[in-house]
């Protein structure tokens, strides 16, 4: 299997996904055998996985050939080192604010002479004991890729110093964060982090280093690519899925359009006891509403719309008498319906308990 650090050695441009909220073995298998990607990172910084589940990850993207790397805070020793026994190639340090602080992280991943890593060979990257100890380290530390995140306006200051910094790979543009840094927080094309950037790119080339970034969209990647970025990341397991939920809906989209609700109140809904609508009127788009009585719906455009009963024995339907009394009060029901609307129509009815 190539490693990413040898993709970049090479030259090459390298497409990565990162995991970590709805991280699942078989995501792994998914993105692996979709094809495109030459490696994955895990996220330990807004999101966690035990060491075990992280062992099955890497087992799982190697199956593939797809090499890995964690991000991670620069705040733990132990957690760098659990990863690389674990079977990453890698890590890479978020939030990182001066050279010092990265230099600090580098010396947490190599052992001496460079670095102050502590031995332990009964992990995977040392073949579980099978591996002998000088050839251990010698791998390890010219193999383990190291990453440092410039997000931060300190670390743009100091890229020159922490790109020089031997045992550093590759700096790696967060451009959300740095944009909130640099005070423009999610305008990717301001001139401040255009400037970053390409302060970045001169102290990547200087220095002989690679650099990468997270692809905010196409037209970001494309800009990232002309400075002479050399991997990338445009997406995350989370944004995976809302994306093919977006694409069966436009795929569906005779199926999904046929189901429009048209919602009249009867009386007046209540939320946190609070009157929100009177009689006869649309439920707006984004809230969810308490209420009986009906809705027309129209399933069959050839078809007159019917009335379906919002009503179960357990509840009685508000009135016109009643409905000056939040559902709190002994006039209204102990339980209703709540409606929970999105663009004007309803997804979802549930039952509430005051």
């Amino acid at each position: 299997m190539r490693t990413l650090k040898q993709r970049l050695a090479a030259g090459e441009t390298a497409m990565i996904c990162s995991i970590g909220r709805v991280w699942h073995q078989n995501l792994v298998n998914i993105i692996g055998m979709s094809g495109g990607f030459h490696g994955l990172w895990f996220d330990f910084e807004h999101t966690g996985m035990t060491i075990s589940e992280l062992e099955v990850a890497t087992a799982v993207a190697r199956v593939h050939g797809l090499d890995t790397f964690c991000r991670i805070a620069p705040t733990d020793y132990a957690i760098a080192t659990r990863c690389l026994e674990a079977g990453s190639s890698g890590v890479m340090a978020a939030q990182i604010y001066s050279a010092a602080q990265a230099e600090e992280f580098v010396q947490w991943t190599k052992f001496a002479p460079r670095g102050n890593r502590g031995m332990n060979t009964g992990g995977w990257d040392a073949q579980f004991t099978m591996l002998p100890v000088t050839e251990f380290i010698r791998r390890a530390n010219e193999e383990s890729f190291v990453a440092i995140q410039i997000e931060t306006s300190q670390s743009v200051a100091e890229c020159e110093a922490i790109a020089a910094i031997e045992g550093v790979d590759a700096l790696f543009l967060g451009p959300v964060d740095l944009s909130q840094s640099l005070g423009v927080t999610g305008q990717f094309f301001h001139e401040k982090c255009l400037a970053a950037i390409d302060r970045v790119a001169a102290a990547c080339r200087n220095s002989g280093k690679s650099w990468a970034a997270v692809a905010i969209d196409p037209q970001h990647a494309e800009m990232l690519v002309d400075k002479g970025c050399r991997m990338i990341s445009p997406v995350s397991d989370s944004k995976l899925i809302v994306a093919g939920v977006a694409a069966t809906k436009q795929e569906f989209a005779k199926f999904f359009a046929n189901h429009h609700w048209t919602v009249w109140l009867h009386g007046t809904v209540w939320l946190r006891r609070k009157p929100l609508l009177t009689n006869s009127q649309r439920l707006p788009c984004g809230l969810d509403g308490l209420m009986t009585g009906s809705v027309e719906d129209p399933l069959r455009a050839d078809k007159p719309p019917r009335r379906l009963p919002f009503r179960d024995r357990r509840a009685r339907p508000f009135s016109r008498e009643r409905s000056s009394s939040p559902p709190h009060s002994e006039a209204c029901a102990e339980h209703a319906f709540g409606i929970f609307c999105r663009n004007g129509s309803p997804v979802a009815l549930v039952w509430r308990r005051f």
